[in-house]
């Protein structure tokens, strides 16, 4: 199972680009991080939504927001932008980095 799945029916309270990564901050104080490269429709509203869903492929995560909207995140070779892909901060827990 993904440790993603945490992310299952969170709402997101922020979603930022802070100079060369994404953060995601959730109203439930879970944080994820994304350095790898991402798609989604530019002009989807992503704060006050919830997640759907999470897939974890081994070329790409995929994350379903309510509203019809999806986060993608590369994970192939091509779209590492530094030694690590993303990180998953959760309250009293230690944190998760895909690299």
């Amino acid at each position: 199972m993904s440790a993603l799945k945490i992310l299952n029916n969170a709402t997101i309270k922020r979603f930022e680009k802070i100079e060369d990564y994404y953060h995601i901050l959730f109203s439930d104080g879970n944080i994820l991080n994304i350095f790898n490269n991402i798609s989604y429709s530019s002009d989807f509203e992503f704060e006050g939504k919830k997640v759907e869903s999470v897939s974890e492929l081994k070329e790409k995560i995929i994350i379903l927001i309510d509203g019809g909207s999806a986060l993608i995140i590369g994970m192939t070779d091509n779209d590492y932008n530094g030694p690590e892909a993303l990180a998953l901060k959760c309250k009293n827990k230690p944190d998760i980095v895909w690299n």
